[in-house]
Protein backbone atom coordinates (compact mmCIF):
# COMPACT_ATOMS: atom_id res chain seq x y z
CA UNK A 1 0.00 0.00 0.00
CA UNK A 2 1.18 3.39 -0.62
CA UNK A 3 0.62 6.86 1.72
CA UNK A 4 -1.95 9.27 0.78
CA UNK A 5 -1.49 11.87 2.88
CA UNK A 6 0.32 14.31 1.32
CA UNK A 7 -1.51 17.71 2.69
CA UNK A 8 1.42 19.67 4.04
CA UNK A 9 4.56 17.56 4.90
CA UNK A 10 5.65 15.03 2.69
CA UNK A 11 7.38 11.72 4.49
CA UNK A 12 9.51 8.73 3.22
CA UNK A 13 11.74 5.74 4.83
CA UNK A 14 14.19 3.20 5.85
CA UNK A 15 15.33 1.94 8.98
CA UNK A 16 17.81 0.80 10.69
CA UNK A 17 19.16 -2.80 13.41
CA UNK A 18 21.89 -1.89 15.76
CA UNK A 19 22.30 -2.97 19.65
CA UNK A 20 21.17 -0.41 22.28
CA UNK A 21 23.51 -0.09 25.20
CA UNK A 22 21.54 0.62 28.69
CA UNK A 23 23.84 2.72 29.91
CA UNK A 24 26.04 4.29 27.03
CA UNK A 25 26.41 3.94 23.09
CA UNK A 26 29.92 3.85 23.47
CA UNK A 27 29.07 -0.06 24.88
CA UNK A 28 27.57 -0.61 21.04
CA UNK A 29 28.96 1.96 19.20
CA UNK A 30 31.81 0.16 17.67
CA UNK A 31 30.49 -3.02 16.02
CA UNK A 32 26.57 -1.45 15.11
CA UNK A 33 27.18 2.42 15.18
CA UNK A 34 24.73 3.53 12.24
CA UNK A 35 24.97 5.16 9.13
CA UNK A 36 25.21 9.12 9.86
CA UNK A 37 26.97 12.31 9.59
CA UNK A 38 27.45 12.48 13.18
CA UNK A 39 31.40 11.47 14.06
CA UNK A 40 29.70 9.13 16.71
CA UNK A 41 28.73 6.63 13.66
CA UNK A 42 31.14 4.42 11.84
CA UNK A 43 28.97 2.60 9.27
CA UNK A 44 28.11 3.42 5.90
CA UNK A 45 26.83 6.74 5.38
CA UNK A 46 23.24 7.03 3.24
CA UNK A 47 22.98 8.98 0.33
CA UNK A 48 21.90 12.21 1.48
CA UNK A 49 21.67 14.13 -1.82
CA UNK A 50 19.83 10.67 -3.74
CA UNK A 51 16.21 11.97 -4.81
CA UNK A 52 13.09 9.81 -3.96
CA UNK A 53 9.34 10.20 -6.08
CA UNK A 54 7.30 9.11 -3.14
CA UNK A 55 5.73 11.36 -0.59
CA UNK A 56 5.30 9.63 2.92
CA UNK A 57 2.14 9.55 5.23
CA UNK A 58 1.26 13.40 7.00
CA UNK A 59 -1.93 14.85 7.16
CA UNK A 60 -1.47 17.62 9.73
CA UNK A 61 2.22 19.84 9.20
CA UNK A 62 3.58 19.89 13.16
CA UNK A 63 2.86 22.87 14.54
CA UNK A 64 5.72 25.26 16.04
CA UNK A 65 6.01 26.17 20.14
CA UNK A 66 5.10 29.48 21.47
CA UNK A 67 8.06 31.80 22.12
CA UNK A 68 10.54 31.11 24.84
CA UNK A 69 10.30 27.24 24.51
CA UNK A 70 13.38 25.03 23.46
CA UNK A 71 13.96 21.09 22.28
CA UNK A 72 13.31 18.55 19.69
CA UNK A 73 10.38 16.26 19.84
CA UNK A 74 9.29 13.10 17.97
CA UNK A 75 5.78 14.48 15.95
CA UNK A 76 5.41 11.68 13.95
CA UNK A 77 6.81 7.63 13.27
CA UNK A 78 5.41 6.10 9.33
CA UNK A 79 4.95 2.52 8.61
CA UNK A 80 4.98 2.74 5.29
CA UNK A 81 5.90 -0.82 4.56
CA UNK A 82 4.94 -1.39 0.92
CA UNK A 83 7.04 1.28 0.10
CA UNK A 84 10.22 1.39 2.19
CA UNK A 85 10.47 0.24 6.08
CA UNK A 86 9.24 3.23 8.24
CA UNK A 87 10.44 6.90 9.28
CA UNK A 88 10.58 8.86 12.04
CA UNK A 89 10.13 12.98 12.11
CA UNK A 90 11.91 14.88 14.31
CA UNK A 91 10.76 18.81 15.05
CA UNK A 92 12.30 21.73 16.91
CA UNK A 93 9.72 22.59 18.99
CA UNK A 94 11.34 25.92 20.31
CA UNK A 95 12.51 28.92 19.56
CA UNK A 96 15.94 28.90 19.26
CA UNK A 97 18.34 26.13 16.73
CA UNK A 98 18.82 23.47 17.94
CA UNK A 99 21.91 20.87 16.88
CA UNK A 100 21.10 16.89 16.50
CA UNK A 101 24.30 15.79 17.61
CA UNK A 102 24.77 13.46 20.63
CA UNK A 103 21.40 12.74 20.03
CA UNK A 104 19.79 9.29 19.46
CA UNK A 105 16.63 7.35 18.57
CA UNK A 106 16.33 4.36 20.59
CA UNK A 107 13.62 1.63 20.11
CA UNK A 108 15.12 -1.29 22.49
CA UNK A 109 17.75 -2.79 21.95
CA UNK A 110 18.44 -0.49 18.42
CA UNK A 111 19.36 2.95 18.05
CA UNK A 112 20.46 5.54 16.08
CA UNK A 113 23.08 8.16 16.30
CA UNK A 114 21.97 11.16 14.62
CA UNK A 115 24.13 13.77 12.27
CA UNK A 116 25.73 16.73 13.34
CA UNK A 117 23.06 19.04 11.43
CA UNK A 118 21.72 22.25 13.24
CA UNK A 119 17.47 22.24 12.66
CA UNK A 120 16.18 25.67 13.05
CA UNK A 121 12.97 26.49 15.49
CA UNK A 122 9.90 24.66 13.81
CA UNK A 123 11.90 23.24 11.37
CA UNK A 124 11.73 19.43 10.58
CA UNK A 125 14.22 16.33 10.50
CA UNK A 126 13.23 13.21 8.48
CA UNK A 127 15.27 9.96 9.86
CA UNK A 128 14.61 7.21 7.63
CA UNK A 129 14.68 8.85 4.53
CA UNK A 130 17.74 8.71 1.80
CA UNK A 131 16.34 11.47 -0.48
CA UNK A 132 14.88 15.12 0.09
CA UNK A 133 11.41 15.47 1.27
CA UNK A 134 10.00 18.95 -0.30
CA UNK A 135 13.36 20.36 0.76
CA UNK A 136 13.28 19.69 4.14
CA UNK A 137 16.76 17.78 5.59
CA UNK A 138 16.88 14.27 5.87
CA UNK A 139 19.12 10.95 6.59
CA UNK A 140 19.10 7.61 5.62
CA UNK A 141 18.62 5.24 8.53
CA UNK A 142 19.83 2.08 7.41
CA UNK A 143 18.13 0.09 9.46
CA UNK A 144 19.63 0.86 12.88
CA UNK A 145 16.37 2.10 14.58
CA UNK A 146 14.84 -1.17 14.28
CA UNK A 147 12.02 -2.53 12.77
CA UNK A 148 8.95 -0.29 12.55
CA UNK A 149 5.88 -2.64 13.10
CA UNK A 150 2.45 -0.91 12.37
CA UNK A 151 0.98 -2.79 14.99
CA UNK A 152 3.11 -2.51 18.01
CA UNK A 153 6.73 -0.58 19.04
CA UNK A 154 8.24 2.44 20.97
CA UNK A 155 10.81 5.37 19.64
CA UNK A 156 12.36 7.66 22.06
CA UNK A 157 14.50 10.46 21.84
CA UNK A 158 18.04 11.09 23.38
CA UNK A 159 20.23 13.85 24.82
CA UNK A 160 22.72 11.40 24.91
CA UNK A 161 23.88 7.77 24.62
CA UNK A 162 22.57 7.31 28.23
CA UNK A 163 19.60 5.04 27.20
CA UNK A 164 18.72 4.06 31.18
CA UNK A 165 18.73 7.19 32.34
CA UNK A 166 15.62 9.59 32.33
CA UNK A 167 17.21 13.26 32.46
CA UNK A 168 18.80 11.76 28.79
CA UNK A 169 15.14 11.37 27.66
CA UNK A 170 13.82 14.03 25.71
CA UNK A 171 10.96 12.71 24.06
CA UNK A 172 8.96 8.82 23.57
CA UNK A 173 5.99 7.01 22.14
CA UNK A 174 4.88 3.69 22.55
CA UNK A 175 1.90 2.25 20.63
CA UNK A 176 0.19 -1.04 20.37
CA UNK A 177 0.65 -1.54 23.57
CA UNK A 178 2.68 -0.34 26.87
CA UNK A 179 5.79 -1.92 28.99
CA UNK A 180 7.86 -1.43 25.87
CA UNK A 181 12.00 -1.99 26.79
CA UNK A 182 12.64 2.29 27.27
CA UNK A 183 8.54 2.67 28.61
CA UNK A 184 9.51 2.97 32.09
CA UNK A 185 12.78 5.19 31.16
CA UNK A 186 10.18 7.98 29.74
CA UNK A 187 7.71 7.45 32.73
CA UNK A 188 10.41 7.90 35.48
CA UNK A 189 11.46 11.26 32.73
CA UNK A 190 7.66 12.17 33.42
CA UNK A 191 6.92 12.49 29.43
CA UNK A 192 4.44 9.20 29.61
CA UNK A 193 2.27 7.60 31.79
CA UNK A 194 3.05 4.34 32.78
CA UNK A 195 0.46 1.36 31.27
CA UNK A 196 0.10 4.26 28.64
CA UNK A 197 0.28 3.72 25.04
CA UNK A 198 -1.28 4.82 21.37
CA UNK A 199 -3.96 2.84 20.42
CA UNK A 200 -3.64 1.41 16.38
CA UNK A 201 -5.53 -1.02 13.81
CA UNK A 202 -2.24 -2.86 13.04
CA UNK A 203 -1.77 -3.44 9.22
CA UNK A 204 -4.28 -0.55 8.67
CA UNK A 205 -1.95 2.15 10.36
CA UNK A 206 0.00 4.28 8.54
CA UNK A 207 1.39 6.28 10.48
CA UNK A 208 1.17 7.87 13.84
CA UNK A 209 1.08 11.81 14.20
CA UNK A 210 1.20 14.26 17.04
CA UNK A 211 -1.88 16.59 16.80
CA UNK A 212 0.10 19.71 19.01
CA UNK A 213 3.51 19.80 19.47
CA UNK A 214 2.70 22.75 22.11
CA UNK A 215 0.74 20.58 24.05
CA UNK A 216 2.87 18.46 25.57
CA UNK A 217 3.37 14.59 26.05
CA UNK A 218 1.43 11.75 26.27
CA UNK A 219 -1.00 9.45 24.48
CA UNK A 220 -4.00 12.30 24.26
CA UNK A 221 -1.78 13.93 21.82
CA UNK A 222 -1.51 11.42 19.27
CA UNK A 223 -3.57 9.86 16.79
CA UNK A 224 -3.22 7.54 14.31
CA UNK A 225 -3.34 7.75 10.50
CA UNK A 226 -4.77 4.85 8.48
CA UNK A 227 -3.42 3.96 5.74
CA UNK A 228 -5.42 3.06 2.29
Amino acid sequence: MRPRFVLQILLVVALVAAACSDDTASTTAATTAPATTSASATTQAPAATTTTTQAPLVTTAPATTAAGTTGLQIVQVGFDTSFQEGWVLLQNTGSTPVSLGGHFLCQRPSYFALPDVTIAAGDIFWVGVTGPVDSQPTVGAGGAIGSLDASDGEMGLYSSGSFGDPTSMVSYVEWGSSGHGRSSVAVDAGIWGAGDFVPVLGSLTGAINVIDPAAGAGTANWEELEAP
